[in-house]
Formats: C-alpha cells, structure tokens, sequence
C-alpha cells in the first residue's frame, strides 16, 4: 500500500479547481475541449474514424491558464475552497506527530487516526501551507519525508493548480511602493534540463519608430546561474532563455520564487552576477552558485535557508543551489484568506 493514497476528490480534479474560481466570480461552470496531437480540429475529432486517432477530452487550456494566474495575484479563495483527503499509511508514532504539528497552525489540515491508519482533510490551499513547514528543524526526518510524498500526491493530482500553488511564491519587498521598482526571480530545477538562475528584468533598447511602455509589472528578462545546454553540459553564466516558464510547464522549473524589489536592489543582485561571471570560476560551480544565492538573499533582507548535509552523491552541479533555493522558496509565507473571500463550494 502506498504511504500516501487520495482517496477525495474523485474525477477531475483540474474540473474542480476551475469551477471553484469560477463559481465564486459568478460565472458557469467550466468546458472541456478536444485535443489532438495530429492537430486535427476539434470540430472533428469527436466523429473521427481513423484508427490512429488519439483525440483526449481535456479542461479547457484557457481556464486552466485563468487559475495559474490567480497565484500570481495572490487571489487564493478557490483553492481554499476545494478539499481533499488522504490516507497515511505510516507508523502510529510519525501520525501522532503530524498531528501535533498541524496543531500548531489554525490554518493546517485535520489529521485523525481512523484505526491502523491515518486520515488527514482540509483545503489544497491547507495542504499548500502544511507540506511548505517539512523544512521546520523541529520535524523528524520520517514526518518530514511523509510531508514531501503529500506534496508529490497532491501536485501531481492537481496537474495545473497544484504546481502553481506549491511550486512559487510571490513576495513584495519594496520599500517604495508606488515606485514600479524590479523583480529578483530565483528558478530552480535539479533535474533535467538542470538550472539555477538569479534572474532580473533588464531594459531593452528603444527601436525606432517604435514606443514599448514597459509591463505594468515587471517581468524578468535576463538571468545568470547554472543552466543545461544541449550538447555542451552545465554552465555558469548568462541566459535569457526559458526564463518565462513556470511550474507545470514542460520543462518548466519546480521551484519559482519572484520577489518584487526595489531598483537599487536589483541593480546590487546583478552586480553579484556581473562579478561571478568576471572571476571566470571552474567546476564544481555548486559552491559559487551557493555564494551568489547567500550573496543575494543578503541584499533582499532575508534569512538563509538552512541546506541538509551533502551527500557526495549528488547527480549534478544544480542539486544543492535547487535545495537553497526551494527551502527559500518555502519559508516565505502564503497568503491569507479573508473572510469577505470564502464561499461554501461544493
């Protein structure tokens, strides 16, 4: 038996995700659309014939894009309003410490022991909160290891809204708030394509003849860390490449962490890059990438995430600055749910 099993929602999950924020703005109940991947219209897949024809029903893309986009605003009501239960099948003395830790919170998940086993509920946006305090020092390894697969379950449930929710944060540090200031966006992903970028908005020469206002927010255009390249292997050095995709995208990083700042701060962070890429260092550029992370989380006035013990068993260069930058990512808090937000969903 698995450690952690769904056992509610039943059916589409992405479904009910999509219908939650769609209810609380008044509007009908979300579509499904057809999908081909021989691009066939969508008009006609469903009376196709052909043998090979491997047409799927999915969410509509354009919805699903719609609850992303509420992370980004920090809009969290709908996933506060979808609930899900699991089934813990783990040692009666690591359930009956998750439980005294989701006591600690009023915002956590209910865990109870329903015989040999345990069972937890609560909202997604309750299980975002929890999973993101496995990197309290006062957690076992066993419990926290309980609270990664609990992440992983509910993630890959929730294929859109659970990367977009568990996967970034989105933190506004400026001093001057009505300066439109820059962003410090940290990327990360320890796999493949392996990447660790500090990555910031950098202005782009006018054009003749041609006026471009900027983004009423900003949005990070030039990056430097460790990064993948095809054929070449790992580098340590300047990309503009990927640097718009988000959790859940193929490919796409596990960990994005966006800070708005101020320009001056920005202007510190790639200063720091500016002086790793000129000091030209050689591999293993895990130990830099580590200095430029600490040397930027410095300048944004923020505590350094405490990072486990190397292994000497790491599978590339990228592992270590990905850990500092998901345990980063996870000290910074969610957003509150006010009252005048909360709507019974069924």
């Amino acid at each position: 038996m698995a450690m952690v099993e769904l056992t509610q929602p039943i059916g589409n999950s992405d479904m009910l995700l999509v219908n939650a924020d769609r209810k609380l703005r008044g509007l009908p109940p979300g579509e499904m659309e057809w999908v081909c991947q021989h691009s066939c219209a969508a008009e006609s897949i469903p009376d196709c014939q052909d043998f090979n024809c491997e047409g799927t029903l999915i969410v509509d893309r354009g919805q699903l894009e719609e609850v992303r986009e509420l992370v980004t605003r920090g809009d969290l009501a709908a996933f506060d309003g979808v609930q899900i239960q699991l089934k813990l099948d783990v040692p009666r003395g690591v359930g009956a410490e998750l439980q005294r830790f989701a006591r600690g919170g009023t915002e956590m998940p209910a865990i109870r022991r329903r015989g040999r086993e345990f069972e937890t509920a609560g909202s997604l946006l309750a299980f975002a909160r929890l999973c993101a305090r496995r990197i309290d020092p006062d957690l076992s390894d066993r419990a926290a290891a309980v609270l990664l697969e609990v992440e992983r379950v509910v993630t890959g449930t929730f294929s859109t809204g659970g990367p977009a929710l568990l996967n970034q944060r989105f933190v506004d540090l400026r001093a001057r708030l009505a300066d439109r200031g820059n962003t410090i966006t940290l990327l990360a992903r320890a796999g493949w394509p392996a990447r660790a970028l500090v990555a910031w908005e950098q202005s782009l020469p006018q054009r003749p003849r041609r006026n471009v206002a900027p983004p009423a927010i900003p949005q990070a255009n030039a990056g430097f860390g460790l990064w993948l390249e095809t054929g070449q292997g790992m580098r340590l050095g300047r990309t503009n490449s990927d640097l718009a995709t988000v959790p859940g995208d193929l490919y796409g990083p596990t960990s994005r962490l966006v800070f708005r700042v101020d320009q001056e701060v920005a202007d510190r962070v790639r200063s720091h890059c500016e002086a790793l890429e000129t000091a030209e260092p050689r591999p293993p550029f895990d130990e830099p990438m580590l200095e430029l992370l600490l040397a930027t989380t410095h300048e944004l006035g923020l505590a350094a995430p405490i990072l486990p013990p190397a292994t000497g068993r790491e599978e590339s260069s990228c592992v270590r600055p990905a850990q500092f930058i998901r345990r980063l990512l996870l000290a910074q808090p969610l957003p509150s749910i006010h009252t005048d937000q909360r709507a019974e969903i069924v």
